[in-house]
């Protein structure tokens, strides 16, 4: 069976089950509906005063009275709910508020709250807000708890071994530089040694079908900064909304920042991210495949990892069994399990995309397009698929280059 055949047909089979992360967005919708009604309470009590002049009074406190509106201006006459034991010495006078905030803005009410259904929604507001904040809190400790636990349990100790101190001759001065081995039997030891447990398979990412679209993908979603550009937007828009109903300094600044914030990521988005996941998408169902073995490596402290290329079938002997070239990929999971779903620390790899040049043999693509730094555009674009599924280069492919300093400096920190 070909490789495209194998790939279209795991891209067919059943979808794969992913854990959403409900809690958070409970906690998020919890958080700004306590938000809105502690924001709304705060604005009551700003509520402008009203003198009122009773026209009407019947036995049980249901008033007919005029004031002025102290937020328009105007005069006005409408209901209002006296109280029914009041002072005989206050005559036809009362007093009332006036809600200042909201679709309840100008409603008058005394100091019982009543003519106005505002205080009955605020209460709402702040205590389903609170309940939704706190459960969402509360689950999803329980959860974090629960996968710390495991991955503690399946955590396998890793001594770092010391490295022994070099020792310097007082006659010949400093040792020199030991050379550095990047032959495929030791960047394989190091990659096994390095390989995480196995995960849950239910968090593997489904497998890209031919016509999917690059937002199909979690990685390259996540990559392109679409979804944190749609978030902060959403969030610019409904402190706006709060700002317009409230009238607060405060929520009005906080609008501003996440608005200036979602117009940088959006132009990022534009600028870079979104033409950089077209173009691996793209190249993932390009040309080839070109067959490399390979050791993966996770880099330390950071959430990538390497691919190292060795060719396919080395040289009689095994001299020139060496790394030729590598590529920096993104992690496969979630962000919560970005390691999710790597596959084994050793095996074989096929590339696809921008393969000129990658024949069995060669130590790389052309020369003239892989001498520039990593992010270099001019650098070919190629998706390494292993396992049915593909996974997302950071920067181009770059041969590897012992005899250069910066190589050196590199792999001797990703192999230490």
């Amino acid at each position: 069976m070909s490789s495209t055949e194998e790939r279209e047909r795991l891209s067919s089979g059943p979808p794969v089950r992913r854990w959403r992360p409900v809690c958070r967005w409970i906690l998020v919708a919890g958080s700004l509906i306590l938000g809105l009604g502690i924001a709304a309470s705060e604005a009551a009590m700003d509520d402008p005063k009203a003198e009122l002049t009773v026209l009407r009074e019947s036995p049980d406190g249901d008033c007919t009275v005029r004031y002025t509106d102290p937020l328009s201006g105007q005069e006005r006459v409408g209901p209002f709910r006296c109280d029914p034991d009041r002072d005989p010495v206050l005559g036809d006078w009362s007093i009332g508020w006036v809600v200042s905030y909201g679709p309840w803005k100008g409603d008058l009410y005394n100091s019982d709250w009543q003519g106005t259904p505002a205080d009955d929604v605020n209460d709402g507001l702040v205590l389903w807000g609170g309940l939704l904040a706190l459960g969402a809190l509360l689950v999803g400790g329980v959860r974090v708890l629960y996968r710390v636990g495991d991955r503690r349990a399946l955590a396998r100790p890793e001594p770092a071994p010391e490295p022994p101190a070099p020792r310097v001759s007082l006659v010949k001065g400093d040792p020199e530089e030991p050379p550095l081995d990047l032959s495929y039997a030791a960047v394989a030891a190091v990659a096994e040694r390095r390989a995480p447990e196995e995960t849950d398979p239910e968090l593997l990412p489904p497998p890209l079908g031919g016509e999917t679209p690059w937002w199909g993908d979690r990685t390259l979603l996540r990559s392109s900064q679409v979804p944190e550009t749609l978030l902060f937007l959403a969030g610019g828009l409904v402190l706006g909304a709060l700002w317009w109903w409230l009238r607060e300094l405060v929520i009005l600044a906080w609008s501003l920042v996440a608005t200036a914030r979602a117009s940088w990521l959006g132009w990022g988005a534009v600028r870079e991210g979104i033409p950089a996941a077209r173009s691996l998408a793209r190249a993932a169902h390009g040309p080839g495949p070109v067959r490399r073995r390979y050791a993966l490596l996770r880099r330390h402290g950071e959430e990538t990892a390497v691919l190292v290329l060795f060719p396919l079938f080395p040289p009689a002997g095994g001299e020139r069994d060496r790394a030729e070239g590598s590529l920096e990929v993104l992690p496969p999971g979630t962000r919560r399990l970005p390691w999710a779903g790597l596959p084994a620390p050793v095996g074989i790899v096929e590339l696809y995309g921008d393969i000129d040049g990658l024949g069995p043999g060669e130590g790389g693509a052309a020369a003239g397009a892989v001498e520039g730094a990593p992010d270099d555009p001019s650098r070919p674009v190629v998706v390494p698929w292993t396992e049915g599924r593909p996974l997302w280069p950071l920067h181009g492919y770059g041969p590897v280059r012992p005899e250069d300093a910066r190589d050196r400096e590199y792999f001797t920190a990703l192999l230490s």
